[in-house]
This record gives C-alpha cells, structure tokens and sequence, in this order.
C-alpha cells in the first residue's frame, strides 16, 4: 500500500523544539522537517498537518477520536500505553523524553545589615584572593632559599648568573601581594555598599521545596490538563495547604514570573517553548531558576518522581493503515536526526511494529546506526567551532607550540642526554621523563591537528575512543611524567639523608623498575579514570574534543583530585630537598666520597629545581582556571570549550622542558668548549669550578 499524499500529520500540542508557532502563527520544529524529509523520500507532494486533542485522557480512551487513515501523530507519551494498544495502532522509535521541572522566581531581595563595619565576601573571589596570597608567601620562602644559595653555595659564574637572575622572584612576589590586597578591596566594594549586603541566594532544591510547600511559603501551581493527583498525593507533598490549578502551563510559567512565593510544576518542553516565546523574558523580569533533584531525592510520590528523574517517552502513533516501508523510513530518520541516546534506548526495548529488516540492523549492528545520528543541537555547535576564528586560532596556536616541544624534546634528548645527571639511577628515569614528554608532545599535536581537519567537514562527531586514543593519552603520560619526577624527587631525598648509603647502593635495575612500574600504574589508573572504567572504548559519538567526557564526569574528577594531591606531595619532597642540601647546616664528614655525593646531589637538585616548578605552576594554574570554570556559567558551549583550551597549559611543558635543559645544561657545556690548547682549557675549567 502506497503512502497517501498529501501525508497527514498531526499534533496535540506544541512542545519546543519539536512542534512550535513562530510569530507569525506558522508551525515549525524538528518534528516537520522529519516529516518533510519523508515526504522527499516517498516522493509525495504535500502534507497537512491538524491539531487534535490529547492522546490519553483521564478516563480511559486513548483521545477523543479514532485515528484516521493515514494520520501519523507527532507526538505521543509512551508511558501511558496500554496492552491493547500495540493492536491497534503502530508506535515508532522513541523521539525525546521529556521530565517534569520545578521551577521558581529567582530572587532580588537585598537583605541589610546595621553593622556598617561589617564585611561579606563571596566564595569564589575569597579563595582566589586566599590563593594569591599563599603563592606570594610561596615565593618568598624561594627568594629566600636564592638567597641563602648565592651567599653559602659555591657556585660556577654560570650558576651566579643564574641565581642572580631569579632575584626577580622577589618583585613578582610583591606585585602578587599588592594584588591581592587590591582584589579583597574591590571585592569588599563589590558585595558591600553602605548597610547593604548583596549576595545570591543558595539554590533551592527539593526537600526546601517541600518543607516551603508543608509550611505554607510558598504554593504550588500546575497544569491540570497535564499533571493531577489523588488527594492524598497532595496532602503528601503540601500538607493542609492546596495547589493551584491552572489550564496550561503558560498559565503556570506567567504566575511563577509574577509571584516570588509560587513553585510551577510543568514539563521541560513547556518551559524551553515558554523562554522561546518570551524572548524579552530576562529584560521583563522574568528570571526563573530550575529546583535542583539529585537522584537520591524523592518526593513520595512514585509516578512524579518517575517523570522527574526518568521522564516520559515520545514517540509517534501511527495508524494501522500505514504502510510497513513507511514505518521502515520513519523510525530510520528518528534514529539518523535524533541524538545517539535515542538508539541506545531504541535497541533495548521492544519495537512494536518494526520490519524484520530494520529490527535486525537495530540490534545486531547498534553502532552503525548511532554513526549517523546527529542532533540539530549537535550540528549547529560543530558550526560554531568551525565559524569561531578565536577557537581555530588557539587550537592553531597549541598545535605549533606542541610540535616545536616535541621536536625541542628530541633535540635535547638526543645532544645533551642524560650525562649531566651523573648517578646512573636519576640517567635511567630522566630516559624515562624525556620519552614521556615526547609523548605528551606528539599526542596533543596529533589530537589538534584532527581538531582542525574535523572543522573542516560538516557535522563531524568524533568518537570517544578517538578521544581517549590521543588527548587522555597524552594526559596520562603527562601525569606519568610527574610521578617519574616524584620518583626522581625521592631519590634526591634519600641520597640527602643517607650519602654513604646510596653511592654504594645504587641499583641501575631497580631505577628501571620504577620507572615502567610507575609509568604503567599512572598509565592505567588516569586511562580507568577517563574512560570510566574502559566503558567509552566502546565508540561513543560526542561533540567536542574534551577529555571531560560528560558520560563520565565523577571518575574525571576523582583522577583531577588524586592528581592534585601528588602534585602537592611533589612540592612538599622539593622543599624538603632544598632544605637538606642547601638550608640545613653542613655536617662534617670524614669522606672525600661523601662530601663529593652532596655536592653532585646541590648541582642535580639546581638541575630540576625550575623542571619542577614550572612543571607545578603550569598545573596551578590551570587547576585554578578549571575551579573558576565550575564556578561561572558560561553561555555557550563553543564559549566554554575556548576558555578551556585557552587556560589548559600543561602540554606546553615539553617546550619549555627542551628551553630549561638548553639554559641550565647547554650554556655550562659551551663555557667550558676547550678553545685550542690545554692552558686556556684548564684556565676555564678552574673558572667554571670557582677555584
């Protein structure tokens, strides 16, 4: 049987973005273009599409007529189907699911205070304004170790040029001083203004919502065509007091707008086509914010905690008559203009009318399918990326940067090596420390390099496996970097405390375990993390090129959090280092062996001592961008992704890996370049040793 033309759609109501009236009364959304693609693809000339009433009313019938021949309905909530109906209609693959919202009036009071001394701070610039003066303390504490190195050390010309030029530590720690005094006034002016205190509101969420609604606060309004209760239902969530009914949530929203003291209870498509329709809406006054609902949340009510966490199903009713190939065609273009979440659902339930041929391909080859699903959504931010020239030119920008590491790595691994180590056991981890920074080098290049050959196409996914296969790669062998350095650190700290002990003790094997045992546990504990468990080595398509993969945000932020740590115990053993060999006073010691053990472990110790640093700086920082970045809304997702790559600077490090060993190692080795003869040699060689 032939698909009839014109086809005949219909709606029961507009749920934005799917089925909508723009200003001028015409119907628009996802919803009539899916429709318009199906017309193209059986070749008919028009459609019409009709309003009817609600499919499921309250007292049983499916809605207030029959299907007719030919009719396909946009919109249907599946979870109000019942055994019978599967015999009588055919029901499509899921299109959306939609979940009930609470939603409240954001707030503008301005409590005040009669104490005009009184001063509030809010978190965020307080911790910064705390974290600035703890890096200022930081760096006096190291302009004092310069200076007791310059004035206690003996030290090569190089080595006083070098500590000479670090002096400067002490004007940046000033200026970060001044600074931070200067941010908690500005700060104090910003949040206090004579005896009045500005402050945000602490966001609602449920169990406040319900202890406001028993108490009478605040009351409760809804739409009554969509959501009801048993009285007993009621008395549950309010207590004594009533709801208010209303007959649309338009209704619902425009009360929540008006009154400070009313909580609307609708579904999240009548509050996107509400905020679409009020495009004034923040200028009129009109800010509403959404009542938070963790998972552990309940309200006691099974089936509004259902709509709440889980929401309803959408799909498309079809009638009897419709042909079995047209089905075929519009669950296909459900699957290929939908999101990938819709397949994932799709594939683990029963299709009620689905041909043999598409059931198969659904469920033997699920992935093929979610190949080709794309969003509307998902589209226009690839669009964004590729038409944001700021984005393309710091991804550009971090590319060449990571190229020139890698290859300044290479350099420096290959002419200055590892000799200026001299303990065999620090030769074989700074192996280990120079390969992993080649990686860390290779796998940002080639994970930017795809970043902007992918903008080139349109609506270019990238799979999560391509994903951990490059960028959390090259993060993990960053990380394993730092641990190979920890490893160093502690070495340095054992040969500080026990000099005898080490230089008879040193193992070249043992270093060589250490290092593939902490390079492989880094390895597979930041890629467990990332992957969440290796479950996204099971392709799954996203849009941006971000290590913070939104399926598996919690394991992201434990590897962060335990990565934090290490690198606070890093600075800790560094401190420690510097306080034996450099701050400690001397001891006495009756070998020539000893004494010489010490001096080699000052000269390594200066060696990584800026190695170090900037290694936990870079981190700083961008620890501290991303703590500002939870913190702040950031509008757009384009937006959001250029502050990331902006602020993100740890894979620069190789680069300036290659530029400290050129600087601390390079410059010593051409000071003492015999210049023809054995006078002027031994001549340089008794300058460079300050004798």
């Amino acid at each position: 049987m032939a698909l009839q033309c014109p086809l005949q759609t219909a709606y029961a109501s507009t749920i934005f973005p799917y089925v909508f009236k723009d200003d001028e009364d015409r119907l628009k959304g996802l919803n009539t273009h899916l429709f318009k693609d199906l017309m193209r693809m059986k070749k008919c000339g028009g459609m019409v599409m009709k309003r009817k009433k609600a499919q499921r009313t309250f007292n049983g019938s499916l809605y207030d007529g029959q299907v007719e021949n030919g009719d396909i309905f946009t919109s249907f909530d599946s979870t109000q189907l019942r055994a019978s109906d599967p015999h009588d209609f055919h029901v499509t693959a899921q299109l959306f699911i939609d979940r009930i919202r609470m939603v409240r009036k954001r707030k503008r009071s301005r409590p005040t205070s009669v104490f005009r001394s009184f001063v509030s701070f809010s978190n965020l610039p307080l911790a910064l304004c705390v974290l600035v003066a703890v890096t200022a303390a930081v760096l006096a504490v190291v302009d004092e170790i310069v200076e007791r190195m310059s004035t206690h050390v003996v030290m090569s010309p190089t080595a006083k040029r070098v500590i000479g030029g670090t002096r400067g530590i002490r004007k940046i720690g000033a200026g970060l001083l001044i600074l931070g005094t200067a941010s908690l006034f500005f700060d104090h002016s910003a949040a206090f203004n004579g005896n009045q205190i500005f402050y945000s509101e602490k966001p609602w969420n449920l169990n406040m919502t319900l202890e406001g609604l028993r108490s009478g606060e605040v009351f409760l309004a809804l739409d009554q065509q969509q959501i009801q209760f048993a009285r007993s239902e009621e008395s549950s969530i309010a207590g004594d007091h009533r709801f208010r009914f209303l007959k649309s949530s338009k209704e619902v929203l425009a009360m929540v707008c008006s009154e400070e003291n009313v909580v609307g209870l609708v579904f999240e498509g009548d509050l996107k086509g509400f905020h679409h329709m009020r495009k004034g809406a923040d200028r009129d006054g009109c800010k509403m914010d959404i009542i938070t609902v963790s998972s552990s949340e309940k309200t006691g009510i099974l089936g509004l905690d259902i709509l709440m966490h889980e929401g309803r199903s959408h799909s498309f009713l079809v009638s009897k008559t419709v042909p079995r190939s047209i089905m075929d065609s519009l669950n296909y273009l459900i699957l290929t203009t939908y999101g990938s979440e819709n397949v994932d659902r799709w594939v683990s339930r029963f299709i009620f009318a689905p041909s043999p041929s598409l059931e198969s391909a659904a469920v033997m080859k699920p992935m093929e399918i979610a190949q080709c699903a794309m969003s509307v959504e998902q589209c226009a931010i690839i669009h964004d990326l590729a038409s944001n020239i700021a984005y393309q030119a710091v991804i550009a920008v971090k590319l060449s940067l990571c190229l020139a590491g890698a290859i300044g790595v290479c350099y420096q691994w290959t002419k200055q090596g590892v000799r200026f180590l001299v303990h065999e056991n620090t030769k074989v981890l700074f192996h280990f420390y120079y390969a992993l920074n080649f990686c860390v080098a290779s796998a940002f290049s080639i994970t930017y390099a795809i970043e902007l050959v992918r903008l080139r196409f349109d609506c270019a996914l990238v799979s999560t496996t391509l994903i951990l296969s490059t960028k959390c790669m090259g993060i993990s062998a960053l990380f394993s970097a730092h641990h190979v350095m920890v490893i160093i650190s502690i070495e340095r700290l054992y040969s500080s405390l026990f000099p005898a002990h080490f230089e008879k003790n040193s193992s070249f094997r043992l270093a060589i375990f250490f290092g593939v045992s902490v390079t492989l546990l880094t390895w597979f504990y930041s890629i467990y993390c990332m992957s969440g468990g290796f479950i996204l080595f099971q392709p799954q398509l996203v849009v941006l090129f971000d290590a913070k993969l939104p399926m598996k945000e919690s394991r992201h932020k434990e590897l962060m959090v335990a990565m934090s740590y290490s690198n606070a115990l890093s600075l800790c053993m560094l401190g420690l280092d510097v306080y034996l060999n450099f701050i400690r006073k001397p001891i006495s010691s009756s070998s020539l062996g000893v004494a010489y053990q010490k001096s080699e472990n000052r000269r390594i110790i200066l060696t990584i001592l800026p190695i170090e640093l900037t290694e936990y700086s870079l981190t700083l920082f961008t620890t501290s961008a991303q703590i500002m970045l939870s913190k702040f809304e950031i509008s757009t997702p384009v937006a959001r992704q250029t502050y990331v790559e902006l602020t993100t600077l740890p894979q620069f490090f190789p680069l300036i890996l290659a530029f400290l060993i050129e600087f601390r190692v390079g410059r010593r080795s051409r000071d003492v370049v015999s210049p023809g003869n054995a006078v002027d040699t031994f001549e340089n060689l008794r300058r460079f040793w300050g004798h």
